[in-house]
């Protein structure tokens, strides 16, 4: 049943894979992977409030691993409940203080809060442990622009880009951001907006 699921689910059938390591969690509810397989595949669903419910209960079985309480996370994150999300980030990178992808994910649900400082303190801590990491990148960028340090901003969309060159969004949010820069003239612009196209 298990291995039907991973199949399942990386064909992104989600239905027939949440019955798969349903089926599996029933016949052995300690089978941990089963669990947290069940959670992701319930998270990219948009179920939320079932992946919290399954998080939680694998969290149940072995509270000491990282990924879970980080997933449990992503699903409160989703949900819109920031604050429990920053918990689980936090319990995460308590465990883990090596997990540059759970500190970019307490930024964000940092960010949703309007804690900016916060959120920069730790997507620094992030790109500090993981320096090709270009999600973190982006998403300092994002703030900086928030807190009108475009020129900033642009710097960091442009590190994302070099990172991984086919990242729309970031292409995306430095070409909108070149706007506010009295630097770039329309000529200079107009032959970003050439390239991101």
């Amino acid at each position: 049943c298990f291995g039907l699921g991973e199949a399942l689910k990386a064909q992104q059938k989600f239905d027939d894979a949440i019955e798969s390591f349903e089926r599996t969690v029933r016949l052995k509810p300690d089978h941990i992977e089963a669990h947290h397989n069940l959670g992701l595949t319930l998270l990219k669903s948009g179920a939320y409030d079932d992946a919290i419910f399954v998080f939680g209960a694998a969290i149940a079985l072995n509270p000491e691993l990282d990924a879970l309480h980080n997933n449990l996370g992503l699903a409160l994150h989703a949900k819109g409940c920031y604050e429990e999300a920053i918990s689980s980030f936090q319990r995460a990178v308590a465990l883990s203080p090596g997990l540059y992808q759970a500190l970019h994910n307490l930024a964000l649900s940092l960010k949703e809060l309007g804690k900016l400082d916060e959120a920069i303190a730790t997507l620094q801590q992030a790109m500090r442990l993981k320096p090709d990491f270009p999600e973190a990148h982006f998403s300092y960028g994002n703030l900086l622009h928030q807190q009108g340090r475009v020129a900033e901003a642009v710097a960091s969309y442009r590190h994302a880009l070099q990172l991984k060159p086919d990242y729309v969004l970031a292409h995306s949010n430095l070409v909108y951001a070149l706007n506010f820069l009295p630097d770039y003239t329309p000529e200079t612009i107009f032959s970003e907006h050439l390239e991101w196209a």
